[in-house]
């Protein structure tokens, strides 16, 4: 249960991150990239909503998207961060 939220999270975190990538270039940056955007859009809240298991697709004509996703994934497994927002969010 509590990996499953912590994917759920991660999924949508993701899709987030590359749903900003996507944004016009007219938007203000910080002089290290960053719109400072973020932390005012998302909320943490510590109330499971569901016992259901979540998956997502990628568009079969975006394998770049897979690729980055898949990446992402074995990147938080591999440096402890998926296992850190298990321990400390759930």
């Amino acid at each position: 249960m509590k990996k499953n939220i912590a994917l759920l999270l991660i999924i949508a975190f993701l899709a987030f991150a590359i749903a900003a990538c996507g944004s016009d270039s007219s938007s203000s940056s910080s002089t290290d990239g960053s719109t400072g955007e973020a932390s005012e859009l998302v909320k943490v809240i510590d109330i499971p909503l569901t016992q259901e298991e979540y998956a997502f697709g990628v568009d079969k004509n975006q394998p770049e998207l897979l690729e980055e996703a898949n990446k992402f994934i074995a990147q938080i497994n591999s440096d402890g961060t998926f296992e850190q927002i298990l321990n400390n969010y759930f």
